[in-house]
């Protein structure tokens, strides 16, 4: 799944995360405190691990990012599809965030890189609660677009 968002009005955004996927669109950010709010949006279109096979029409997707330094945590909402999750990413140590989800779909790890709070990059290492598979992959932020590579990963390795 590879998806790239770009900075919006202040708006949201959710992630159902399957196969491979790619998005564009646009974006804005906010400083409320110690709070940074950014927005995008973007169009998500998935596909096989390989990107040759389409696994569905694209979906219009929206994100809220809450940045909080002093609760040592960030705040992602996601709408898609009439959808929205929230997922809290709580810092454990150093650049290690643990994710999960408000509906309890999810729990793993993010890894960032980067200026502390204002990171470019992560890595997901990301379990899904049913048992199914993995959620792996990477993501950056340029200032002006987010860009996510997801893959759905099978109980037997499989993408």
């Amino acid at each position: 799944m590879i998806l790239s968002l770009a900075r919006a009005l202040p708006i949201l955004f959710l992630a159902t995360m399957i196969a491979d996927c790619a998005s564009s669109a646009g974006g804005s950010a906010a400083r409320s405190g110690s709070v940074t709010t950014e927005h995008y949006y973007g169009t998500v279109i998935s596909s096989s691990a390989d990107g040759k096979i389409p696994m569905g029409p694209p979906v219009m997707t929206l994100l809220r990012r809450d940045v909080d330094p002093s609760s040592a945590r960030i705040v992602v909402t996601l709408t898609s599809d009439g959808k929205t999750q929230v997922t809290t990413l709580k810092r454990e140590n150093g650049t290690t965030f643990r994710a999960s989800a408000n509906d309890n779909s999810i729990s793993g790890t993010l890894e960032y890189a980067g200026r502390e709070w204002d990171w470019q990059s992560w890595k997901y290492a990301i379990a899904m609660s049913d048992g199914s598979g993995s959620i792996e992959g990477t993501g950056r932020l340029d200032g002006k677009w987010m860009e996510t590579e997801r893959y759905f990963v099978a109980k037997n390795g499989e993408r």
